[in-house]
């Protein structure tokens, strides 16, 4: 976990979010498939996301898979929503803007990460942009 530190300060703020899962990953017990014998693994009340690799001679031996966890300053797993998004990411980007600083929101992932789902809007669940916006 990342120590806690003010938003202000120009401090670049990096956050996870999964989509939901596919049906092939619910059947993997909930684990999310990368390929070539990997899986994601969420920890949002930590703000880890855990990468376990398996490599083709670990598959055969239970529990030699290597894990790495990575530290985000947020995550958000796949039943969030926007506005819970908005409130941690967009609002205090928001605020900071609103105190004369400038700001940005990026969003970062491979197709069908749900880029657009968040930033915009989908399925009535309107996302940070129009948030910003509105605000």
């Amino acid at each position: 976990r990342l120590p806690q530190q003010s938003t202000s300060a120009g401090r670049l703020r990096v956050f996870a979010r999964a989509r939901p899962m596919e049906t092939e990953a619910l059947r993997n017990n909930g684990r999310a498939s990368t390929g070539c014998g990997r899986s994601l693994e969420l920890y949002p009340e930590s703000d880890v996301v855990r990468l376990t690799c398996e490599t083709e001679a670990q598959l055969f031996v239970p529990g030699l898979a290597e894990n790495r966890d990575f530290g985000f300053d947020g995550v958000f797993p796949e039943n969030s929503d926007n506005e819970a998004v908005f409130e941690q990411v967009g609002r205090p980007v928001l605020e900071e803007c609103l105190n004369g600083y400038n700001g940005t929101i990026l969003a970062y992932g491979q197709t069908g990460t749900g880029k657009t789902h968040s930033l915009l809007e989908d399925s009535g669940d309107v996302g940070i942009w129009p948030r910003l916006t509105e605000s």
